[in-house]
């Protein structure tokens, strides 16, 4: 339901004047990642399943206040290095300092996704557009999530301000990691998820300052049980939470991972990587994955094993499939 996933049309402006705006620092979480012919959990201390911010990431701070949208203003950091751990630099936006704070802070990841349209007249509304299509990559060697998929938030309420302040960012989303293998060799060159029940792209529209990504994600973690289901339309309601199909982000239940103009090579041994990100909520009724190869026709395969919490995406988790596509 709440995808809270987006960020700003704005572009970084990195010189040397910037580094004197540096206000904040920013740490991630690690992932937990569930197999999902095991039902096994642990957290991943894999460098390609980590959570880490890259070398000219964005992200959107905002400095809310609740009672007069018009007093809130935003600003877009950057950085320059890579790392579980990084300094955030001011590139653009309403406001270079964020001092006093109005009612609170939120800092949002990544900003490349975020429309602040309706930021004043709407209430502290902001859109975040989840598209379509992914972009299968690697990183450092290994495979790692499409760039500027994974949302991230932190919010503070008691920070004086955001000087030398440490925001903790929580994972919004989750992920699906396929470990595939084929009896011979045959190239992948994209591959369709399409949810069974939930819509999984569109525009996201949120009330940030009614976001809570704590308070977030323990609702979607406790999704199903008894209820849990009136807290969550309570949340959603005062959160102003709705989807739209406007733009390029068209609301829909099918996401396509483009494997490159050269696919990727299956083998029949050592498995594949391939990951995909994902709302949460998603795969709880099961899905269909199609696999488009350069060759011969794609192969469709359905999937809804174990019980629907067991494979629902949950925030901060990856759920992990391995198959050999031959004997599907």
């Amino acid at each position: 339901m709440l995808a809270v996933v987006a960020l700003a049309f704005t572009s970084c402006k990195k010189n040397n004047e910037q580094k004197e705006g540096i206000r904040f620092s920013g740490v991630t979480e690690a992932f937990v990642v569930t197999d999902l012919d095991e039902d096994r959990a642990y957290i991943s201390s894999n460098g390609n399943t980590n959570t880490f911010f890259e070398a000219n990431d964005q992200i959107m701070v905002y400095n809310l206040n609740s009672e007069d949208a018009t007093l809130t203003n935003y600003g877009i950091y950057w950085t320059d290095k890579p790392g579980h751990k990084v300094d955030w630099y001011y590139s653009s936006g309403t406001v270079i300092n964020h001092n006093p704070v109005e009612t609170n802070l939120f800092a949002f990841y990544p900003a490349e996704i975020v429309n602040n349209a309706r930021l004043w007249e709407g209430e502290n509304e902001a859109m975040f557009e989840i598209v379509d299509h992914q972009e299968y990559r690697k990183y450092g060697g290994s495979v790692v999530l499409p760039k500027t998929t994974l949302a991230m938030a932190a919010r503070d309420t008691v920070a004086n301000g955001v000087d030398e302040k440490e925001f903790q960012f929580r994972n919004i989303m989750g992920g699906l990691w396929l470990r595939l293998t084929y009896s011979q060799s045959r190239t992948i060159t994209s591959i369709e998820y399409e949810d069974n029940t939930f819509f999984i792209t569109g525009r996201v529209h949120l009330k940030i300052d009614k976001v809570d990504p704590t308070v977030l994600t323990n609702l979607l973690n406790n999704y199903g049980k008894p209820g849990n289901d009136v807290a969550i339309a309570n949340y959603v309601s005062e959160a102003g939470y709705y989807v739209d199909d406007a733009n390029a982000a068209l609301k829909g239940k099918t996401i396509t991972l483009n494997c490159g103009e050269n696919g990727v090579k299956l083998n029949p041994t050592t498995p594949e990587n391939f990951m995909i990100t994902l709302r949460p909520l998603a795969l709880y009724g099961g899905c269909k994955i199609t696999f488009n190869f350069t060759e011969g026709e794609p192969l469709v395969y359905s999937y809804a094993g174990g019980t629907p919490t067991q494979r629902m995406i949950m925030p901060n988790t990856l759920r992990k499939m391995t198959r050999n596509l031959s004997a599907l």
